[in-house]
């Protein structure tokens, strides 16, 4: 398994993503454009590294987790 640098990691827990075999590494800037709303936006950058929180959208369901402070 590898390990990215990258800030934020997301695992998929339903959806049209569900079942992939290694999570998601986003920059800030792509983790950003993967919110949807100022809510969503501001729980996610308020997360401290290691913290974790869960996104329900229409057709998916994500785990997201800060992995190190934004770049």
């Amino acid at each position: 398994m590898t390990k990215s640098n990258l800030p934020w990691k997301i695992d998929y827990i339903y959806g049209y993503s569900y079942g992939k075999a290694v999570p998601q590494y986003l920059t800030d800037n792509e983790m950003f454009d993967t919110l949807y709303t100022e809510d969503e936006q501001e729980e996610v950058f308020g997360l401290k590294v290691g913290e974790q929180t869960t996104i329900v959208g229409v057709g998916e369901k994500i785990k997201i987790t800060r992995m190190k402070e934004q770049s």
